[in-house]
């Protein structure tokens, strides 16, 4: 990583290289750069994301980096707009519309990162910028877990949720321990899309049921993992209740595994 330019930056630009490794997604991406930068590293500025990994993304890849820029404090999260940009709003733009890009003078703070060798991220209670990899927590029991919302609750994180999902029991593969699994879609658009009907299916296969806005149960015993980035507080969840952020793809690993636990660790 390089941290370049100017202290007190009002304009913060994200660089991410490399290529993602399979079951990394936008939102391991996000938690790294929270991680790095801190709940308060962007308070008040405006921070746009850019480099090879970044185009690479969906443009619901891309939504997750920019809901996820609140979470560090930033006034405006933004990707430049491309020719993906373009066939998305083909259809769907209300009016004409012209790019705008940023000059790349422009910014007062650089900070540069490769992805290619990034693990699956997750953040510990009780700050969300208190970010490890998955991997460092490997095995942690929990009660509950939560996929959906404006993070993870677009057709692609369930589509990625249902492969993993698919076919097995609603019973965790953790003897003795039981995990609901909980689904959101991430709005009307998703929920009522015609490619939902496999993610529908495996919410009855799985034993998932599926919940509307950033609707959440209470923990168990144990505290709950739901994938919903929100700042999270001391009982949010009752008394007792531990939240885990991650990936769909990991929370839907961990909801067989009953413990946290790595998507591509699977069989």
């Amino acid at each position: 990583m390089r941290e370049a330019l100017v202290q007190g930056a009002e304009t913060i630009a994200v660089r991410v290289a490399g290529r993602l490794a399979p079951f990394v997604s936008a939102k391991d991406i996000a938690l790294m750069v929270i991680g790095e930068l801190g709940a308060d590293g962007a308070t008040y500025k405006a921070v746009e994301y850019t480099g090879p990994a970044v185009e690479t993304l969906s443009i619901s890849g891309r939504m997750t980096l920019c809901n996820l820029g609140v979470e560090m404090g930033a006034k405006a999260t933004m990707v430049p707009p491309d020719k993906k940009t373009d066939e998305w709003l083909m259809g769907r733009a209300r009016r004409p519309y012209a790019p705008v890009h940023s000059d790349p003078d422009s910014y007062d703070c650089l900070y540069d990162y490769d992805v290619t060798d990034l693990e699956p991220q997750v953040a510990v209670p009780f700050r969300v910028d208190n970010v490890r990899p998955v991997s460092e927590l490997a095995g942690l029991e929990v009660d509950q877990v939560f996929i959906g919302t404006c993070t993870n609750g677009r057709l692609e994180d369930l589509e990625v949720a249902a492969r993993i999902i698919s076919g097995k029991t609603g019973q965790s593969q953790n003897p003795g321990h039981s995990c609901l699994k909980r689904g959101s879609p991430g709005g009307p658009a998703t929920r009522h899309h015609p490619d939902a009907g496999g993610s529908r299916s495996y919410d009855r296969s799985a034993g998932m049921r599926t919940l509307s806005g950033c609707t959440h149960g209470r923990a168990g015993r144990r505290g709950g993992m739901r994938v919903h980035l929100q700042q999270e507080l001391p009982g949010r969840m009752g008394k007792g209740g531990l939240v885990y952020l991650a990936s769909p793809a990991t929370a839907a690993a961990s909801a067989l595994q009953g413990y946290l636990a790595l998507a591509r660790d699977l069989k």
